[in-house]
């Protein structure tokens, strides 16, 4: 190990360069994955709580070769508002690997993450995989498991609806997606950095639409996200659905079928966690399937980390898409 060297992104020249194509080297090819370019990765790094003052790395011969996001922010866990650092993006050079540069992150994002008083690490990995047991020896805990649900057809849903797109102020829009997630943990509250980088400022091939419905008053959201993804080696169109809530059944699935094309051009994704029965039924019933699934988990750092755990059996789950997906 004495020919690599820790430190911060911020402090290596050229970083948002050598993390792309570090990257492109370990995801270039993975099935499932978002195809980055620069102004993705421009956009991904300025998440608010990562930028690249967050981003750890290892260097070898000053060339980056393991590297780690941290988002460092606050979430919702058993009717709390808590500090969070989350994990994500975790990569090393394919001749680099077995060298415990991940470990050695993974160790070194933990530090600081205590060192902020924050009461979980936090992140999302393949159930069954080597990382998932590399990152349970480091003390994370299996919590939610989130699937992918998949649609490349057409539509079928069991009873006919005919919605439309109600335009409504912005702040009454992020009002309503505060007010809605606010019982699901896991859910980052949308304050005005948080809105302008996940609805407003993104990259040009990454664009948001946000949908509601309703009539005076909201109720129900969606919003699309198309992008791409790798498919056997080939980059092909999806659309990725995400911040699906409303006030009913009926009002959910309206703002569902709002969203879907009528001939979609590829994937069609949106994420569902297991422990959200009726939003897993209402999937079911517009003709969608679970595919791969990922496994939340948390690291408690502190006894009240361990306490909100054993207090949150049960309780819905948002699933953080840009750490799962990218989008």
């Amino acid at each position: 190990m004495s020919e690599y060297s820790f430190t911060l992104a911020n402090d290596v020249p050229l970083a948002e360069e050598q993390l792309l194509n570090l990257h492109q080297k370990c995801f270039g090819h993975y099935e499932g994955v978002l195809p980055f370019d620069r102004p993705t990765l421009s956009w991904y790094l300025a998440r608010p709580g990562l930028g690249l003052d967050h981003t750890l790395v290892i260097t070898f011969q000053g060339e980056i070769v393991s590297s780690l996001f941290l988002t460092l922010t606050k979430m919702y866990f058993a009717k709390e508002i808590v500090p969070v650092g989350i994990i994500d993006t975790v990569m090393t050079h394919p001749h680099h690997r077995k060298q415990g540069l991940a470990s050695q992150l993974l160790k070194e994002a933990e530090t600081i993450i205590k060192d902020r008083r924050c009461i979980f690490g936090y992140l999302y990995t393949i159930p069954d995989t080597p990382q998932f047991g590399l990152y349970q020896k480091l003390g994370y805990q299996p919590f939610r498991r989130v699937y992918h649900f998949q649609a490349s057809a057409p539509l079928c849903p069991s009873f006919d609806l005919t919605p439309f797109p109600i335009y409504f102020e912005e702040d009454r829009l992020q009002k309503f997606l505060n007010q809605t997630f606010a019982n699901y943990d896991g859910f980052i509250p949308l304050d005005s950095n948080q809105w302008k980088w996940r609805k407003k400022e993104r990259p040009p091939n990454l664009p948001a639409k946000l949908l509601a419905t309703g009539k005076e008053e909201i109720e129900a959201t969606i919003t699309q996200n198309p992008g791409k993804i790798i498919i056997q080696g080939k980059e092909e169109e999806a659309l990725f659905l995400s911040d699906w809530g409303g006030q009913s059944s009926q009002s959910k699935m309206e703002a569902l079928l709002l969203a879907l094309p009528p001939f979609p051009k590829g994937k069609i994704d949106i994420l569902c966690p297991q422990v959200n029965r009726e939003d897993w039924q209402l999937l079911k019933q517009t003709g969608f399937f679970p595919t791969l699934p990922e496994q939340a988990m948390l690291c408690p750092l502190t006894p009240q980390g361990k306490t909100l755990m054993n207090q949150a059996e049960g309780n819905f789950w948002y699933p953080l898409i840009e750490s799962m997906v990218g989008v």
